[in-house]
């Protein structure tokens, strides 16, 4: 997983290309994949992509993918509850930049 701030605020945006191709693909990665990882990782970055970009919420949200995540949070799986938990908490706050920094402090 990317987990560099810096990766995302230089790449984050190239989700966006073709039509949001990339965000489409990690949406059916949700639905159709039965490896844990690999449901962990795409959860992973859809939420960095809502963390960074102001519309991904929507856009997620839009494709389906919003949904799945939430129900990922009832998975067998501590990874993939873990992750989709975060991506979650990123769909609920409007600025999780500031949050992230707060709490950390």
């Amino acid at each position: 997983m990317h987990r560099s701030e810096t990766f995302w605020k230089q790449n984050g945006a190239r989700l966006n290309e073709s039509n949001h191709e990339l965000i489409r693909i990690l949406t059916k990665l949700l639905e159709k994949s039965e490896t844990p990882q690999v449901i962990a990782i795409a959860t992973h970055d859809i939420g960095e992509y809502i963390a960074i970009y102001p519309r991904g919420k929507k856009i997620v949200q839009d494709l389906g993918a919003k949904e799945k995540i939430m129900q990922l949070m009832e998975n067998e799986n501590p990874a993939v509850r873990y992750e989709a938990l975060l991506a979650t908490q990123k769909f609920m706050v409007s600025n999780w930049e500031y949050l992230s920094k707060t709490v950390a402090q």
